[in-house]
């Protein structure tokens, strides 16, 4: 990966020119389709046509899975789905993020299996526009990833409070 040159020539850190991402169907019913991210930093997955990787399986959720770029890696996500997502057969926790490396397999339901590659590209094989889209998706994965943190805390706060609403009072009988 590569990080893009400013106005001076100087390397800067703020951007890295994103692999392209290359899926292939190796196992399930759309065996040797193929995706390209080659102009893309989000990628949502799933059986209806609307998802940029559309996979006709009906153990496949209709939104499944979202691969995005983050700055620095491609990310994929379950996003609670029915059947799951598995990366080399370990199964994803909903909306963990898993960084993708080549070579491994993710499956997608219960029988679509897709071979990842990545493949190095730099400043000269994309577009403007595309290093800004990835720059800008990665910004708001991280505004995203931190506001889930907040909730999630929020959320375990709230069962706490309600855990000690319903202790009854000591020498209360339970049921009385």
């Amino acid at each position: 990966m590569a990080a893009a040159s400013n106005a001076g020539g100087q390397l800067s850190q703020n951007f890295v020119v994103p692999p392209r991402l290359k899926l292939s169907i190796v196992e399930g019913p759309c065996v040797g389709q193929e995706f390209d991210s080659d102009e893309l930093a989000l990628i949502t997955v799933g059986r209806v046509k609307r998802c940029k990787l559309y996979i006709k399986d009906h153990t496949i959720s209709e939104k499944h899975a979202e691969i995005a770029w983050n700055g620095q890696d491609w990310l994929l996500r379950d996003v609670d789905t029915t059947n799951g997502t598995r990366v080399n057969g370990a199964k994803l926790e909903p909306f963990s993020a898993h960084v993708l490396k080549g070579g491994e397999h993710i499956g997608f339901g219960l029988t679509t299996i897709a071979s990842v590659e990545l493949e190095p590209r730099t400043l000269a094989d994309i577009s403007m526009q595309l290093l800004l889209q990835a720059h800008i998706e990665a910004r708001c994965q991280a505004l995203e990833a931190a506001s889930t943190q907040a909730t999630a805390d929020m959320v375990r706060r709230c069962h706490q409070a309600m855990d000690a609403l319903a202790v009854p009072p000591q020498g209360a009988v339970a049921g009385a």
